[in-house]
């Protein structure tokens, strides 16, 4: 699969917006080599196998007149592809959009339409949810399905997310009894005996797990993903419980504060254990302040949802969870968002366990065939 990376002169912004495109794609910035020099950053293109995307284009392809006579890449016989983005009147984070969906809009959906497909042929899927731009794009190739598109979208590093609670009140509108989340670059590799155990779980619970990361897409086993959730099902009489939610879906923490906001709602929580779920690894480029913020979102979010209870006494579990989160919504991270890195990321690891520790483990037929999966049991 192609491998896009973007240069520190352009915008992080646009590796989302290939990544969305079906594209693997990073920015220098996100593999900590902001600042590189020329040359050194040459070495890391050529290694790692990047198509490289610059605006600085005489110093890595030479003249315009005379395209691999001057330059970095001048020596280099065989590479993956370097694509100059130039304007004459510079570029502004619009017009580097325009320019690079010229460069990327040609690839086909690839990953997101295998995965979606994949599913739609296991499970009774009627209905997808997105961005304006994504579904139609996505209608052209699924005319069988139905898609949603959401007006009311969060603007994060220059492109649309979609919030958690438009997905929760799509799902109370729907039709059918088990809705779900599935992140569209996860490829379901499984058969129908995944969803009839889904169905089988799921009343009164959130069904929930962990994908299997693949390097290639011609493997066929992988290690699990332990840093995150990337499937979610459930009751749809229950999804007036899961709409009270500032967060996200492809920001930081959405996956983490769905499991925990369902128990403090009363519903048993169940993690899958399969091999059912892949995802080709790609480098992930995330940004230390929209980690952080939406850390203290989650932190707020939770510590009021766990505050409430029915009797006079608090059960034990959640008079803890109450005070952990109250206290996490404390870590200034509006003053001091690097100096609270490391306090979000403890959180974080804090929280991945208490998930694990809070919920019923089910464990499928195919949970033997990746590695790393047994771990998780």
């Amino acid at each position: 699969m192609q491998k896009i990376l973007i240069d520190e002169n352009l915008s992080p912004s646009l590796a989302a917006d290939a990544q969305l495109r079906g594209f693997l794609c990073s920015h220098v910035n996100h593999l900590g080599k902001a600042g590189t020099k020329d040359w050194e950053l040459k070495r890391v293109i050529l290694e790692g196998d990047w198509t490289f995307v610059t605006n600085n284009s005489i110093d890595f392809r030479g003249p315009a007149g005379k395209p691999g006579f001057a330059g970095e890449y001048a020596d280099v016989r065989l590479h993956a592809g370097l694509v100059c983005i130039d304007a004459p009147l510079g570029l502004n984070l619009s017009l580097q959009r325009q320019l690079f969906a010229a460069v990327t809009i040609a690839r086909p959906v690839g990953q997101q339409e295998g995965g979606i497909r994949r599913v739609a042929d296991h499970a009774a899927v009627r209905a997808a949810i997105g961005q304006p731009d994504h579904a139609r794009r996505m209608r052209e190739h699924f005319p069988d399905l139905t898609f949603r598109t959401i007006d009311g979208t969060v603007e994060e590093w220059g492109r649309p997310f979609v919030p958690i609670q438009a997905l929760i009140q799509a799902a109370k509108e729907a039709s059918e009894d088990v809705c779900g989340i599935v992140n569209s670059d996860v490829e379901f590799r499984g058969d129908a005996s995944f969803f009839e155990m889904v169905c089988k779980e799921v009343p009164g619970a959130l069904v929930f797990g962990n994908r299997i990361d693949l390097s290639d897409n011609k493997l066929t086993t992988g290690k699990a993903f332990r840093n995150g959730y990337d499937f979610f099902f459930w009751d749809r009489a229950n999804s007036a419980l899961l709409e009270e939610t500032p967060m996200v879906l492809g920001l930081p923490w959405w996956d983490f504060w769905l499991p925990l906001h369902a128990y403090a709602q009363g519903l048993r929580t169940k993690r899958f254990v399969s091999s059912s779920m892949i995802h080709i690894a790609h480098p992930i480029g995330w940004d230390i302040l929209n980690y952080v913020k939406y850390a203290h979102l989650f932190a707020v979010s939770l510590a009021s949802a766990f505050s409430r209870w029915r009797d006079e006494r608090a059960p034990t579990e959640r008079d803890f969870l109450h005070r952990l989160l109250a206290t996490a919504a404390t870590i200034p991270v509006d003053r001091q968002p690097h100096a609270s890195l490391r306090r979000v990321g403890a959180l974080c690891d804090l929280v991945n366990c208490l998930i694990d520790d809070l919920s019923e483990t089910v464990t499928l037929r195919d949970a033997q065939s990746a590695r790393g999966t047994l771990d998780l049991v």
